[in-house]
This record gives structure tokens, sequence and C-alpha cells, in this order.
């Protein structure tokens, strides 16, 4: 010890006593190894004439602040995959996924376990690849690029969505991949891959190619494209570039989706006669009244009141028929809205 406190080398004694204290446990463990660096700093700078540097002291003290940080990461990870090990030899799956969680959370710090992650990925179990995903993004970030595209390709929806999930978390800039994921069956992947595009920051020909299959997504996705599509109206040539795609909306199986177009179109000013006629067909025959109320709403607003009367609860009939005046009255009004 008399060695160590007149040591000239003293990252070398510190890194030598913590591995000492690592092999040694003990509850106490922490606390020698910061008072054993306190003396060994307290020396070097005496020694160095830099007692009284403040800027020195600062330096020293965010350094054996770091070793005790990793020092503490290293007896975390061993637990952790202690604790791993332990739950996939009872094939205690939960706690498996639980453990690759914990230390995903320790980010770099878990450098060291990101060989073994390969066993993981391929587990039979869902949530174990899940989490294992989970677990090689947050250690690796974009360096999973490569693996997480290879669970693009996974039977199960889940592990789909959370590799489309993990893609963008991770902050991977290339859309490419994610684009072809909209064609994914599965309602979830698809609205994954619409958030991964809108985080990358898509430029104007990605955008177009998402607006091109927007009417093809789930309701959900469908959605959340239109939003993006409005976001960047400037970047694909303004209003007039989603009027098209709004029209395929409104047609969209899931009411939802339909409802939101139809209130998205007040909201944005979208005077344009396509939209007008739209508007009077839905009236006519949407199978949902709430539908049916806002379309009757807007194009009422549109008009001013000075259109034909309708009532959107009224019988199958005369639903039809009272579109038909609205129909007949956009034609006769055309120049109020934009072609």
């Amino acid at each position: 010890m008399e060695y160590l406190m007149h040591c000239t080398k003293p990252v070398a004694c510190s890194l030598a006593c913590l591995v000492f204290l690592v092999s040694c446990g003990g509850s106490s463990e922490d606390k020698v190894v910061e008072k054993t660096f306190k003396k060994q700093e307290a020396t070097t700078l005496k020694n160095e004439g830099t007692a009284e540097n403040a800027t020195e002291k600062a330096r020293r003290e965010e350094e054996r602040a770091e070793k005790l940080r990793k020092n503490a990461a290293i007896k975390r990870l061993m637990k952790l995959e202690t604790a791993l090990k332990k739950a996939e030899a009872e094939e205690e799956t939960f706690s498996m996924a639980e453990a690759l969680a914990s230390i995903a959370e320790m980010g770099k710090d878990a450098e060291a376990f990101a060989a073994k992650i390969e066993a993981y990925l391929g587990h039979e179990d869902v949530d174990v690849r899940c989490a294992a995903l989970s677990c090689l993004v947050g250690i690796q970030g974009k360096r999973s690029q490569s693996r997480l595209l290879a669970s693009f390709k996974d039977k199960e929806d889940m592990v789909r969505v959370a590799a489309v999930r993990c893609w963008r978390k991770a902050g991977i800039k290339d859309v490419g991949p994610v684009l072809a994921m909209l064609d994914d069956f599965a309602s979830d992947v698809q609205y994954e891959a619409v958030k991964a595009i809108k985080v990358a920051g898509a430029d104007a020909a990605v955008l177009d190619k998402l607006i091109g299959k927007v009417s093809e997504l789930d309701g959900p996705a469908a959605r959340l494209a239109l939003a993006l599509a409005f976001e960047q109206k400037d970047r694909i040539g303004g209003h007039a570039a989603i009027v098209p795609v709004l029209v395929e909306l409104m047609d969209h199986q899931d009411p939802r989706t339909r409802l939101v177009s139809v209130t998205r179109a007040h909201k944005e000013k979208m005077l344009y006669l396509a939209i007008a006629k739209k508007l009077a067909d839905l009236m006519g025959d949407d199978p949902d009244l709430d539908v049916r109320k806002k379309a009757f709403e807007v194009l009422g607003i549109w008009a001013g009141g000075a259109a034909p009367a309708y009532k959107p609860d009224a019988e199958d009939d005369e639903l039809r028929k009272a579109a038909r005046a609205w129909s007949a009255w956009v034609e006769a009004n055309a120049t109020k809205f934009s072609k």
C-alpha cells in the first residue's frame, strides 16, 4: 500500500486496485475504492505541485468518478448475465426478456455482451427475440443495421414490428428497407414503418412513394401518413398534390380514417372540386352515420347555407335522393372550388 501511495503512475495503480477489489467483492467495495482513489489522487497532486490547481482537481475528480461508474457497470452486467443464464436454464422466457431489456438500458456500457446477443436473436420465443433486438440496438446503435434487416423477414409480426421500431430508435437514415415494409400485411408493422420514415426526415422522392401507397395502408398507418403528407406539403407540391390521396382515403375501409380525412379536408381548407364531389357522395352512401354527419357539416359550411336540405340519419332512399341534390349543387357551383 505504501508503494501505491507514492506511485508515479496513478492510473495503472488505480486499475490494478479496481481489479483486486472487484475480485474480492464485499458490500463496502465502492467505498473502499473511493477512499483509495482519494488518497492516491491527493498524493499525486501534491507531488506534481498541482494541489491548489482547481481545474486539475476537477479533472482528476471526473476521472475518478468515471472509473467508479465503469466499475459499477461491470458488476451490473455480470449480475444481469448471471440472471439471464439462470432464466435460460430454467426456461423462464419472461425473465430472459427482462434481463435482456435491462442489459439494453446499459447502452455502450454493455458492449462486452454484444457478441453474445446472436443466440437470443434466434431464440424460439418471440418476446426473447424482441428483447434481444432492443438489446442489440441499445448497445450498438446504427451498427446493428444489417442484423435488423434480417429480422425484417421474421415470420412473427411482433418481431418485425420490434425490428422496424429499433431501426427508428437507432437513428438509421436509410429509408429504402423501411419503405418496403409498407407492403407488410401487419398493421403495426406498417405504422412503425411510417414513423421511421417520418423520423428519418424523408426527401421529396420518398414522400412521393409514401403518398402513392397511403390508400393501401391500414387505418392507423394511413392516418399517420396523411398527417405527414400535410406536414411536408410544401415539399411535394402543396395541397393540390394531396387531393387525390384525400379522396381515396374518404373511401377507406376504416370508418375512422374516412372521418379523419373529411375533418382534415375542412381543417386544411381543401376547397377542391374533387373533394366537394366526394363529400356529396359520402352523404348518400357512407355506411357510418358519423362520416355522413361530418361530410354534411363540412360541405354545408362551404356552401354557406344556400344548399339542399339533408338529414344524415334518414332512410337509405332519402339519403341517396338528398345526395343527388347535393351533387347537382356542387356541379352548379363548381366555380366556388379549385380544380
